[in-house]
């Protein structure tokens, strides 16, 4: 937040970028239904930009930085955080930043910035194939491929705590690889106070040091994570021709959905559930399959397996209709930390106890629509966003927060159950995700940007104009605006353009030409 007084100095000034961000370099959204949107949109991208830093004594020399101190960075506020910078990478350094990570923990390099956690959720393939697909950047696959960094960050996971220590992270790792699974904590996995570890407390009589009980459960993220990093890591790998690389990496995403599916799942709920450490082999967990094993502590955390693809069609259903149920994460404000109706469930947030996190949201969202559940995923998103809005102009100051109250439009509690002061303003930092990602992809509907294949893939379901101009993907530079039944595209290079109406009524496919024209949608009129 910006200094309070003359005797509070802003930190960041020493190392903010000088110029000021053009705007007309930015995709530009339509929504004449919901202006207000619109506005804290480009709110966003302002504050965002006053993150994006310059510094001589860190590795990569420009990088966005998540907003909480300058002398430290994060790994998974910034792998979230490029997922908006991807569009407008030719502004924002959100893969250059990701660099960052990869020249201090993997080359060792020194710097003046600290990773607080290396062992923080390894999104890093993930948000470089998402960024892949918005830019059709191949010579980034390659660079990647070259240096092995992603490969290298998934053995990492497996044996970060045994790692040699590196003067350039904070926090000695936590994460440890079992035949069941990972043991981790909760500041590692990102979610600080969660409550996820009492069970396993009740159920052994243990007393755990540290973090209560988080040191005796197997944690179901972590496990789904290093899944989604194998398939993306597949997927990079088939596109540069690397046959055996994508064999074995397919190979380890099967062995860790197995995982998943066999211990992880209950069905009485159709939920994922973290399970318990108990002190016993690992072979007795074979005649212990099922309730008995489970840590049924319900929170958001379960949507990274959809995420990663291992859900069968049933599995997907009983998450997605959870999505919707005010009872689990279909509150006022949707997609609350903590199912709303655990006991622990804070109505004020309590940051990792109900609080409603941007970065979960995203993640949660692109779960759904893995399965082709946008109605409700841009519904959910369109809710979240609406809220963000509210508490910018209902709440002084005027701004947009780390976290928000699952109940209101206003911001989450911090993590004390005595401190009820709201959590950080200004955050753009991964915030930035509510009115960047989810107004383009959610509430406009822009749902699949597919640069390499030359398509995308609009879910319309907006009332009045609504579309994006100056839309970068690979090469080409686009206008895409609905109105009354009718798109007009103006593009610099032909691509497929895929809609469907509000309910996934009327597909229509386009080939869209170079220059302007209009697309009639007679069902929309």
């Amino acid at each position: 937040m910006a200094p309070t007084a003359e005797h509070d100095p802003d930190p960041y000034e020493p190392y903010r970028v000088k110029e000021r961000l053009d705007t007309s370099l930015l995709p530009s959204p339509v929504l004449d239904a919901q202006p207000r949107m619109v506005d804290l949109y480009w709110k966003a991208w302002e504050i965002a930009w006053g993150h994006v830093l310059e510094r001589d004594d860190t590795p990569q020399r420009r990088y966005i930085d998540p907003g909480m101190n300058p002398a430290t960075t994060w790994v998974w506020d910034s792998c979230l955080m490029s997922m908006y910078c991807k569009f407008a990478p030719h502004v924002f350094p959100g893969v250059e930043t990701l660099n960052q990570f990869y020249y201090i923990l993997h080359d060792r390099k020194p710097s003046a910035v600290k990773v607080h956690f290396a062992d923080n959720p390894p999104l890093f393939a993930w948000v470089e194939w998402q960024y892949y697909l918005m830019t059709g950047d191949v010579q980034r696959l390659r660079f990647l491929d070259e240096r092995g960094y992603l490969e290298k960050h998934f053995a990492f996971m497996d044996r970060a705590k045994r790692a040699r220590p590196n003067p350039a992270v904070r926090v000695w790792p936590t994460a440890t690889r079992h035949p069941l699974g990972y043991t981790w904590q909760g500041n590692t996995s990102g979610m600080d106070n969660t409550p996820r570890g009492r069970n396993a407390v009740n159920e052994t009589r243990i007393n755990p040091r540290g973090q209560i009980g988080f040191n005796l459960i197997f944690w179901l993220d972590l496990l789904a994570q290093q899944a989604l990093s194998a398939r993306c890591i597949a997927r990079i790998a088939a596109v540069l021709g690397h046959q055996d690389k994508t064999a074995k990496y397919e190979g380890k995403y099967e062995e860790l959905v197995d995982l998943l599916n066999t211990y992880y799942w209950d069905e009485q709920d159709g939920f994922y559930y973290d399970v318990l450490r108990r002190p016993t082999s690992w072979l007795r967990y074979r005649h212990a399959r099922g309730a008995n094993i489970m840590n049924k502590v319900p929170t958001i955390a379960s949507y990274w397996p959809m995420l990663a693809g291992a859900c069968d069609e049933h599995q997907a259903a009983a998450l997605a209709e959870k999505a919707s149920d005010p009872a689990w994460f279909g509150t006022p404000v949707p997609w609350p930390s903590l199912a709303s109706h655990d006991r622990e469930f804070d109505p004020a947030g309590r940051y990792w106890r109900g609080g409603v996190w941007p970065p979960t949201t995203y993640m949660a969202t692109k779960a759904l629509e893995q399965y082709g559940y946008h109605v409700v995923a841009d519904a959910n998103a369109e809710r979240t966003v609406a809220a963000m809005v509210d508490a910018y102009h209902q709440v002084e100051p005027h701004t947009i927060w780390e976290v928000y109250s699952p109940t209101g439009a206003r911001p989450a509690t911090q993590k004390r159950k005595v401190n009820k002061e709201a959590v950080r303003g200004e955050f753009c930092g991964w915030s930035a995700l509510g009115p960047i990602s989810l107004l383009i992809e959610n509430v406009i509907g822009l749902h699949t940007i597919d640069s390499p294949n030359r398509h995308i893939a609009w879910r319309i379901h907006q009332p009045g104009r609504s579309g994006i101009k100056n839309l970068r993907f690979g090469p080409i530079v686009a206008d895409i605006v609905h109105e009354a039944g009718r798109v007009h595209v103006s593009t610099s290079e032909p691509f497929d353009l895929i809609i469907t109406g509000s309910r996934g009524e009327g597909l229509h496919r386009f080939t869209v030409e170079q220059g302007s024209q209009y697309l009639d949608l007679g069902i929309f009129s």
